[in-house]
């Protein structure tokens, strides 16, 4: 197995919203991202707003979540200024719970709230899975959750 090349990453667009992205300002944050950090990676941070900690649903397609052509843009752009890229997904919540008390499942990766969805990779991905098709220039993409619930066992919630 070979080492992998140096990867020197930053986030980009975080918390980003609909029609900030894809113009001169944004071209400018991301071209001096690149410039002062020396990152050959950037993570494409785009965000969508669910009800609360335990909804089923998340309405990547209503604002304030940047468009699909917004993250296109992002994704040229980075290729543009010789970076690599991975999608990073981002789901908060409208009532104020920090992202990390998002709580897809009763008993973890078993079932929902309301007892009808499915395992631990389902509703994470489901931002982003209707996108992917239009989107696939990237050379990553991020599907990760935050966990706060206690595992028996574990102090801290541990992973």
């Amino acid at each position: 197995m070979t080492k992998p090349d140096y990867i020197a990453g930053m986030t980009w667009g975080f918390m980003g919203v609909r029609e900030t992205w894809a113009n001169d300002e944004a071209k400018h944050s991301m071209e001096q991202m690149a410039t002062a950090t020396g990152a050959n990676w950037t993570a494409i941070a785009f965000s969508a707003i669910q009800a609360t900690a335990h909804s089923t649903e998340i309405p990547y397609w209503d604002a304030p979540t940047v468009t699909d052509e917004e993250v296109k843009w992002a994704i040229r752009e980075a290729k543009t200024l010789g970076l690599n890229v991975c999608l990073k997904p981002i789901v908060n919540c409208a009532d104020g719970t920090w992202r990390a008390h998002i709580n897809f499942f009763d008993k973890m990766f078993l079932a929902s709230p309301n007892g009808r969805t499915g395992s631990a990779l389902t509703a994470p991905t489901s931002f982003t899975s209707p996108r992917l098709p239009r989107i696939r220039a990237a050379k990553c993409y991020a599907s990760a959750a935050k966990w706060c619930k206690r595992i028996a066992g574990r102090p801290n919630g541990g992973s």
